[in-house]
């Protein structure tokens, strides 16, 4: 009995102890993680797109589900038309460095952690071109899995630009108009008052696209006019991202300006002010001289008077008074070239009057009579005496005289026109007082070739054929004008350079009415067309038969002056002020101002 205990106990020991030496084991042995299978993954983006700032850097998410070392994997980023030259390549533990696309090289890196599954795509430096599909691609040797990220690129316009008109049947109203430029995505676009009050009603809105891709956006609204209340445009892609322009919807006028007169006839009421006054200076002029010689006429006979009583009754001092007479009337001009002989005609007319007036001393004294002295005073006429004793004198035709010289010499410019002057061709600053206003020179949509896109009935641009709708086997790109002209003097400019941007083809000029819009016709004067055209390669030139080559260094804007009346159509290099070319022989009974951007870039061509 006592024998078996210390065997129990024995083996009841050896077994605990051996229970601990395999818990012991299992506890110190090491952890291994069992290796995903490669053939069993998938790769998850997000639905959303993402949203950058242009020139910001964005992060394009994409991860391995489950979760698990992706570094042994090739990773490939690229655009869906373009797998071939990826925007990055990670491939033998190392991103590539060929091939891919040399748009994203330097500004794209893989970030996200590859060793916890993350293979997301950093991008830096983002530009309107970036924005698009991308594709994130994970492959290994037995299986691979794909999935799309959407990027946004948002770009901030221009400050709205706001400017008042009057309005066409507005009922006293103004068109107020907004336009800002240059936004991605296309912006809202929303008008307020003093108070904040949004406006809906009686605006248009309109967007339109530039060949880059971002979007123009505009509208316009009727107003009541107001001194105080103004009004506030906001154009925005987001609360945060907005921009804001304000005015007083009123149109001022020039201090000189009467009310409900327009200026040209503010300015021909004050060209016939200044004429009247002209002539009423002219004519106190006249009057002055001739009250100014009757002055001295009188004061000359008093001094004779008082002489002539003096010296008492002598038939020796008739004879004095008559030969006075006779060197009296003499003409100022012919005393001065004949060195003052007496014209003989006029003195023997003066002395036979004379002798019929004033009696012969003998004959006096034998009628008992003394000498009249006063006869032979009457005698003795000053030029102005005689003018006014009859001597074909006529104060009023030599005031009409006077007022029709002061007339011819103050003449307006609507009189020189009218009396057939000619507008001096070469002398552009005559030219351009003839500017037709902006809103006068709309160019016509309906009238334009499938190519051109036409914004705000301003600006003009080519869009390549394959981007239409409907391509067109026309030859010639140009757009028209809705209206036309029949008579008078016209000029209008058209920008066909920026600063920056050099066209590499247009041309602009006139056409006439009934030409033939939709056929391939050779744009000659025969035809109806003349026009100013320019090529890159060919230069400048007028389409005469054969062409005429123009002689100019640089052309930002093209002035065109068109006179119907007297059939020329004139084309001016508006930097230089100087004239490039005239057409001495346009006839037609409507001419249409015709425009074209050319076919070889998109860059726009711009009615100012």
């Amino acid at each position: 009995m006592n024998s078996t205990i210390p065997l129990y106990s024995r083996t009841l020991h050896m077994y605990s102890l051996c229970l601990m030496v395999v818990m012991l084991a299992v506890l110190t042995a090491p952890t291994t993680t069992q290796k995903p299978a490669l053939d069993d993954f998938s790769v998850s983006v997000p639905d959303a797109p993402i949203t950058a700032w242009s020139g910001s850097s964005v992060s394009l998410p994409c991860e391995l589900s489950p979760l698990f070392n992706a570094e042994p994997l090739e990773v490939r980023w690229y655009r869906p038309d373009n797998s071939y030259s990826p925007a990055l390549l990670y491939k033998d533990h190392k991103i590539q460095e060929a091939p891919v696309d040399p748009r994203y090289r330097g500004r794209v890196s893989l970030t996200g952690g590859m060793e916890r599954g993350n293979v997301s795509l950093t991008l830096e430096r983002v530009t309107l071109e970036d924005r698009g599909e991308y594709v994130c691609r994970v492959s290994s040797e037995q299986w691979f899995d794909k999935a799309s990220v959407f990027l946004t690129v948002n770009v901030l316009g221009s400050i709205p630009v706001l400017s008042v008109a009057e309005a066409r049947g507005g009922g006293g109203q103004v068109n107020v108009t907004c336009l800002s430029e240059g936004w991605s995505p296309q912006p809202t676009l929303s008008w307020k008052n003093k108070e904040g009050t949004e406006i809906r009603n009686k605006q248009e809105v309109l967007n339109t696209s530039d060949p880059q891709g971002l979007v123009s956006v505009s509208s316009w609204l009727l107003y009541a006019p107001s001194y105080s209340d103004w009004l506030a445009c906001t154009v925005s892609l987001s609360e945060e991202a907005k921009r804001e322009g304000r005015i007083l919807p009123h149109i001022y006028t020039a201090p000189t300006a009467v009310p409900g007169v327009s200026k040209e006839a503010f300015i021909v009421t004050l060209v016939l002010f200044v004429l009247s006054l002209v002539i009423i200076c002219a004519l106190c002029s006249v009057i002055h001289w001739k009250r100014r010689g009757s002055m001295w006429s009188s004061s000359q006979m008093s001094r004779n008077r008082s002489d002539q009583t003096e010296l008492g009754q002598k038939p020796a001092e008739t004879k004095n008074l008559i030969e006075g007479a006779e060197n009296t009337v003499q003409r100022p001009t012919q005393q001065r070239a004949a060195g003052k002989q007496v014209h003989l005609e006029e003195t023997k007319n003066l002395i036979g009057w004379a002798e019929n007036t004033v009696p012969r001393p003998t004959k006096q004294r034998a009628a008992g009579k003394e000498l009249n002295l006063e006869g032979a005073e009457t005698t003795v006429l000053t030029p102005t005496e005689q003018k006014a004793a009859g001597k074909e004198v006529n104060l009023k035709a030599e005031t009409n005289n006077s007022i029709e010289g002061a007339e011819n010499t103050v003449k307006t410019p609507t009189e020189h026109i009218a009396s057939g002057k000619e507008v001096n061709l070469k002398d552009w600053h005559q030219v351009k007082g003839f500017k037709v206003p902006s809103e006068n020179i709309i160019l016509d949509e309906k009238t334009a070739h499938p190519a051109i896109r036409v914004i705000q009935g301003k600006r003009a641009f080519y869009l390549k054929e394959k981007d239409t709708e409907n391509p067109s086997v026309r030859m010639h790109i140009h757009v028209f004008s809705k209206e036309s002209f029949s008579s008078g003097r016209h000029y209008w400019e058209v920008n066909v350079k920026d600063k920056t941007t050099e066209k590499l083809s247009w041309y602009v000029g006139v056409a006439r009415e009934n030409v033939e819009r939709r056929c391939n016709v050779p744009l000659t004067p025969q035809n109806g067309f003349w026009i100013l055209s320019f090529d890159k390669e060919k230069g400048f030139h007028v389409n005469t038969d054969p062409q005429s080559p123009i002689t100019v260094a640089e052309l930002t804007i093209v002035g065109v002056f068109l006179d119907c009346d007297r059939h020329t159509l004139s084309f001016y290099n508006v930097d230089t002020a100087s004239l490039l070319y005239t057409f001495t022989d346009v006839k037609t009974s409507n001419y249409f101002p015709v425009f074209s951007p050319g076919q070889r870039d998109k860059y726009t061509i711009r009615i100012i």
